[in-house]
């Protein structure tokens, strides 16, 4: 952190103090080894981690353990994760009581271009410069909206009241109790401050900011601590969160807590069945909602210009949630909650606002398909209206995410291109089937098809027969699972992908990207080049975990829960090797 950007912090002298002595250790960075209850994250007891270097730990490079039929054997590469500004809002909300004029309008958004969930862990999404004039601006505004009285109630007392509500707070705050040491220090900075002249009720509001301030509360540790054979098993209260904030986006819950208490939470079967109850309460259906939004780009249609003025703002807003409220009402299904069901429904989640493109009936909140070439996800007006143009479809756009979302295909560099200019009597499929030539065919034979597939619906996603004058003939060649496959319309295209084992694996890579904050080691296919080989032990760790997973969802019939409860069962969920980097 630059000295500059020290100076230019407003805040007094023992809270800066604080904050970059204790809190971060750096900016654009990860943060520093902690110590909790006499355990370092790193592996080596004692009263400091950085004192010696932790030595004889088990890494990536000298595990030979592996079986991939034996999930005994799996181990993770785990990391710190830094809250999401998601995250961070439902916490703030769970441990200070719904704080009114909170400010999170400097947040950095967690997503860039190359990123799909907010949740990533990568370079983009450590602690910067800039991010942190973010995070100090929305404790400076906590600090100030929080009711003070119901967090310090005996405030009056001053010192003695600081030190024993903050052993309560902070253990809410940072998701686990309190070292002494950590305790003393806070209350230190509370002392400094009533010394500098500061009322009492100041001097806790300032705190306060510390608490939120701290690596402790903006990150989360998933590094755990060092056991006999040199691998490394998750802490109690590190797998509380992790679980919680996977399932539900907030901070453990009492039972949660109470379990990580009495160090019962480092097993197998006790992580599924919390897993499983998490699921069952309401704020999992917001949590995947969000996975939903951001797996299935379901915001992108509030971007997508049309010319037809009856796709309003409006229309544009229910069609993102239409997305994101069908994957919630499927997943969360007595019955129809399998992973074809997203394929195959011959419904959609929404009301009247978009009859103008569907047509259909509605009844109970679920729009009935008029088509019957209509099915699921590939059928929805959200996808096929932001995967299209103003006034014209793009099958490229269309095929781009068919592959990469649907199948976790990579892609070769593409050459610089344009657009297809519309010609006078030419279909989009003709357009597009010029446009692919050269240079850009070793890529567009496997993307376009796709697309092409899906030329019945037109740029808002309504159901048409002809382009251009000319009857619309679907007549595609797609590859998935290795084979190639003639599609003669819309609703072939979907029953193969809802039958896919490439496509069933790619929800479970989705799910362990979005649960473990990072893209997998295994290599994907690569569309118009070569995938990386599968020979480091990294990619093999990934490799085997996410096929436990899809293994375990195709024999549980699909059900989509199943890849979640599966993930976080498995050993490699809590027990983890040093990988690169570490």
């Amino acid at each position: 952190m630059t000295k500059r950007m020290k100076n230019s912090m407003k805040i007094p002298t023992a809270l800066t103090t604080l904050i970059f002595m204790m809190v971060f250790s750096g900016c654009d960075s990860r943060p520093g080894v902690p110590t909790v209850n006499g355990q370092s994250f790193s592996g080596k007891s004692g009263p400091s981690a950085n004192t010696t270097a932790a030595a004889g730990g088990m890494t990536t490079g000298n595990y030979g353990g592996l079986a991939c039929p034996n999930k005994e054997t799996h181990r993770g590469i785990r990391s710190w994760r830094r809250l999401s500004n998601i995250e961070i809002k439902n916490t703030v909300d769970a441990v200070f009581g719904s704080p009114t004029d909170v400010d999170y309008s400097s947040f950095i958004n967690d997503i860039s271009k190359a990123e799909v969930f907010d949740t990533s862990m990568s370079v983009g999404n450590y602690v910067s410069t800039n991010r942190l004039k973010g995070y100090f601006t929305f404790a400076e505004s906590l600090a100030k909206g929080v009711t003070i009285n119901k967090l310090f109630p005996c405030l009056a007392k001053g010192r003695s009241c600081i030190s024993s509500s903050l052993a309560t707070l902070g253990a809410a705050t940072w998701r686990r109790p309190l070292t002494s040491d950590e305790l003393n220090r806070l209350t230190a900075v509370y002392d400094q401050l009533m010394t500098d002249g500061y009322a009492s009720e100041a001097a806790a509001r300032l705190v306060i900011e510390a608490l939120v301030l701290s690596q402790e509360f903006l990150y989360r540790s998933e590094l755990g601590v060092q056991l006999a054979d040199g691998t490394y098993e998750l802490t109690d209260y590190e797998l509380a969160s992790a679980l919680s904030y996977a399932t539900i986006r907030t901070v453990p819950d009492a039972e949660l807590k109470s379990l990580a208490d009495k160090k019962m939470l480092r097993d197998s079967a006790t992580l599924a069945k919390q897993a499983t109850r998490l699921l069952n309460l309401p704020a999992a259906k917001s949590a995947w909602k969000d996975f939903a939004g951001q797996w299935l780009q379901a915001d992108g249609v509030l971007d997508a210009a049309k010319t037809q003025t009856a796709f309003t703002d409006t229309v544009k807003t229910k069609l993102s949630d239409e997305m994101k409220n069908f994957f919630v009402d499927t997943m969360f299904s007595a019955t129809k909650k399998t992973y074809d069901q997203l394929l195959l429904a011959d419904y959609t989640v929404g009301d009247n606002s978009s009859a103008f493109i569907y047509g259909g009936t509605v009844a109970g909140g679920k729009i009935q398909f008029k088509e019957t070439q209509r099915k699921g996800l590939l059928g929805q007006a959200g996808f096929l209206a932001s995967a299209a143009v103003a006034d014209t479809t793009n099958p490229i756009k269309r095929g781009v995410f068919i592959l990469s979302r649907l199948m976790c295909s990579g892609f070769a560099p593409a050459p610089a291109t344009t657009f297809p200019t519309v010609k006078s009597g030419l279909s989009t499929k003709e357009l597009f089937q010029q446009h692919s030539q050269g240079s850009c065919a070793s890529c567009h034979k496997f993307i376009d098809d796709f697309g092409f597939a899906l030329e019945n619906f037109d740029e808002i996603g309504k159901f048409r027969d002809n382009d251009a004058g000319a009857a619309i003939v679907i007549k595609s060649n797609v590859t998935i699972d290795g084979k190639e496959l003639a599609i003669a319309s819309p609703d072939e295209l979907s029953n193969a992908l809802a039958h896919s084992s490439q496509a069933m694996e790619c929800y479970a890579r989705q799910t362990f990207r979005y649960t473990l904050g990072r893209l997998e080691y295994a290599a994907v296919p690569i569309i118009g080049g070569t995938p990386a080989e599968d020979k480091t032990t990294e990619s093999q760790l990934d490799k085997c975990q996410i096929q436990d997973v899809a293994s375990a969802v195709e024999a549980n019939g699909g059900d989509l829960k199943t890849a979640f409860v599966e993930l976080v069962s498995n050993p490699g969920f809590r027990l983890r090797l040093a990988g690169p980097g570490n």
